[in-house]
């Protein structure tokens, strides 16, 4: 594996010490406009750093894109994630699958796996933070907002789909600097953690780690199992909720369970269902 110095800055390979024994491989920048843009450009199909579908009986290798500053980072629906210099964590995780995979019912998991990992990460730093999932792509510390998720592709799939997950991660944000009044940020809640860089290194390498093992229990098992644990680490489920749909249309009713492609199925007030594949999900009030 080589580790890319950031420009001007003296790179510590100390610093991603568990990163660089996960990821198969590690670009770390000091600005850029966003991890997504500079992993889709660097890891695009036919691309020189562009990786293999995994073998049928293999976890997929993980790739990291990880940077200082973020100057133009993407959120959902168009939104912006802000982030802190030496306060957020702002990465983005590479891999590559079967372009068949995207057809499948198992592609609409790749986001929630991320959130797994993701949990799984902070919870290795401080097992009693009360994490959760917000579907579909909002990690929660309390009920409030500590990370998000983006999937993109990193272009036209060809013999392998690429697949790049970012993940913005709000960790020694003071709370006047906080960029909604929903978010949180990890200090707040986590009663010791460690420096910036080593607890950055210790979370880039649990999500890589837990996003692979992931991603091949899905390619070889299905989806059920990620039901499974999805359905536990959700603050979702079992709430009446609001959400927003992208042509305009609002939906309220209760959460009732995730499908078998991790879309969001709803139970009006009139007692039909309703399945919901995208769109912008609050809890309505109690």
């Amino acid at each position: 594996m080589r580790l890319v110095p950031r420009p001007g800055v003296p790179h510590s390979r100390a610093s991603l010490a568990k990163a660089s024994r996960v990821a198969a491989s590690i670009v770390h920048a000091g600005e850029v406009s966003s991890t997504n843009d500079l992993a889709r450009a660097l890891f695009a199909p036919g691309a020189p750093k562009a990786p293999n579908a995994p073998a049928p009986d293999m976890d997929p290798a993980v790739h990291l894109v990880l940077a200082d500053v973020q100057t133009r980072g993407r959120g959902r629906l168009g939104r912006t994630w802000a982030s802190v210099p030496d306060s957020s964590l702002t990465a983005s995780f590479v891999v590559g699958l079967s372009p068949g995979f995207l057809s499948s019912e198992g592609a609409g998991w790749v986001t929630t796996a991320a959130g797994l990992a993701a949990i799984g990460a902070l919870r290795a730093v401080d097992p009693s933070l009360p994490l959760s999932l917000k579907w579909p792509n909002d990690v929660l510390c309390d009920g409030r907002k500590l990370g998000g998720i983006l999937c993109e592709l990193a272009g036209p799939p060809t013999d392998v789909a690429v697949v790049v997950v970012g993940v913005g991660m709000n960790l020694f944000v003071p709370a006047d600097r906080l960029p909604t009044p929903i978010a949180t940020s990890l200090q707040l809640h986590a009663r010791c953690l460690p420096a910036f860089e080593e607890l950055r290194d210790e979370l880039c390498a649990g999500i890589a780690d837990g996003l692979g093992s992931l991603l091949g229990l899905l390619l070889r098992e299905g989806s059920e199992p990620l039901r499974e644990r999805a359905t536990r680490e959700s603050h979702t489920l079992g709430r009446d909720v609001e959400v927003g749909l992208a042509g305009g249309e609002v939906l309220r009713g209760r959460a009732v369970a995730l499908t078998p492609a991790a879309a969001l199925e709803l139970e009006l007030p009139d007692g039909t269902r309703r399945v919901v594949t995208a769109g912008d999900v609050g809890a309505l009030p109690a």
